[in-house]
């Protein structure tokens, strides 16, 4: 599907700075499908994968090279009814769709 013009975002905030001191800034707001769910960031640091219960779909966030920024939105992945939890491992992410009880599995490189 192409990237939807509105439904929900997700908040990237730096929690601490490189020196190690709290910090708690809103870095960016990214724009995300409808009624965003759950969040599972790859094991990189590189995209964020974000269900969105309204739309079936899960949002993929690219959040730069160690995720420095800039953070994109890049694809929005179909995936089952009411995906609600996610989940990421070797290189795969794990959608829970709770809507039909199923699991997609993407591919978290290839996108597919």
């Amino acid at each position: 599907p192409s990237l939807a013009t509105s439904g929900g975002s997700v908040s990237i905030v730096r929690v601490k700075a490189a020196n190690g001191t709290d910090v708690n800034t809103l870095v960016a707001e990214v724009p995300v499908g409808g009624d965003p769910f759950s969040v599972t960031a790859t094991a990189d640091g590189r995209r964020l994968f974000v269900s969105n219960a309204a739309d079936g779909t899960v949002s993929v966030v690219d959040l730069g090279a160690v995720g420095e920024g800039p953070y994109v939105r890049v694809a929005d992945v179909l995936v089952g009814a009411e995906p609600h939890g996610t989940a990421e491992r070797d290189g795969k992410v794990y959608v829970a769709n709770y809507g039909e009880g199923t699991l997609s599995v993407i591919d978290a490189r290839t996108l597919s």
